[in-house]
C-alpha cells in the first residue's frame, strides 16, 4: 500500500536535509519510509495498527543536532497525518530517531509502542454528567474495561461501536452489539459519518459527540 505523493515529497525533503546527502534520489528513500510504515500495518480488535515509533537508518554523517531534532518532530508529525488519512490505528505518541552509519543504504525499523494518547473528542452522556474522551484514531466503544471508551451501562455490549477517524472525518459502526448502535436516532450497521453535536445511541443510553477544540 503506497501513500500520497504529498507524503512522498515532504519526507524527501526532511530526510535530504538531516543526512546533508542532496546528491541522493530522495524521493526513493521517502518511498521507503513510507512504504516501511504501510508495510508494517497490522489487523487489531479495532482495525489495521500503524507502527509509532519508527528508527531511520541512513548513510553519511548527521547533521546539527538541532536540525536532526527538527526533522525528527516534523517527520513524527508527517506519520501522524499518515495515520488519520489512512485510518490507521496508533497505539502511543509517534516518536522518530535517526542512526547514521558508513554503508552506503538505508532502513527504517518499525515498532508499535503503547503509551498516552490526547484526547481528540469525548462523548458525553445526554442525560447525565458522564463524559468518555476518545484517544485512539480507531477506538471501540464498549461496556468492557478493556474497551478504548467504556460506557458502564447496561444496555451497552462488551465491544458495542466503532468510531473512526480518517480523512478529516468522523464514522460510527456498530461491532454486532446486543441492542445496537444509533445516529441520532437512525440505526448504524455500516460505518455512517459523524460530526460536532450529533447523538449517538448505545442500546438505550445516548451520547453526544464533541471534538476537542484542538482536534
Amino acid at each position: 500500500m503506497r501513500l500520497t505523493r504529498h507524503f512522498e515529497r515532504r519526507l524527501g525533503r526532511l530526510v535530504g536535509a538531516v543526512s546533508g546527502r542532496r546528491d541522493e534520489p530522495e524521493i526513493d528513500l521517502a518511498a521507503l519510509v513510507l512504504d516501511a510504515i504501510a508495510g508494517a500495518v497490522v489487523e487489531g480488535p479495532a482495525g489495521p495498527i500503524a507502527p509509532n515509533r519508527l528508527t531511520v537508518s541512513l548513510a553519511g554523517e548527521p547533521a546539527a543536532p538541532e536540525v536532526v531534532a527538527s526533522v525528527a518532530e516534523e517527520l513524527a508529525g508527517v506519520v501522524q497525518d499518515a495515520a488519520e488519512e489512512h485510518g490507521w490505528r496508533l497505539e502511543g505518541p509517534v516518536g522518530v530517531s535517526f542512526a547514521f552509519r558508513a554503508e552506503d543504504d538505508a532502513g527504517v525499523d518499525t515498532l508499535v509502542a503503547p503509551g498516552d494518547l490526547p484526547v481528540w473528542a469525548e462523548l458525553s452522556r445526554v442525560a447525565g454528567s458522564h463524559a468518555a474522551p476518545i484517544r485512539h484514531g480507531r477506538a471501540i466503544v464498549g461496556r468492557s474495561t478493556s474497551a478504548d471508551v467504556v460506557l458502564d451501562e447496561d444496555t451497552v455490549s462488551r465491544r458495542h461501536a466503532l468510531v473512526i477517524r480518517q480523512a478529516g472525518s468522523v464514522w460510527l459502526a456498530d461491532l454486532g452489539s446486543a441492542n445496537g448502535t444509533y445516529l441520532n436516532g437512525a440505526p448504524v450497521g455500516d460505518p455512517v459519518e459523524v460530526v460536532a453535536g450529533d447523538v449517538l445511541g448505545f442500546g438505550d443510553v445516548s451520547y453526544s459527540f464533541r471534538p476537542s477544540e484542538a482536534s
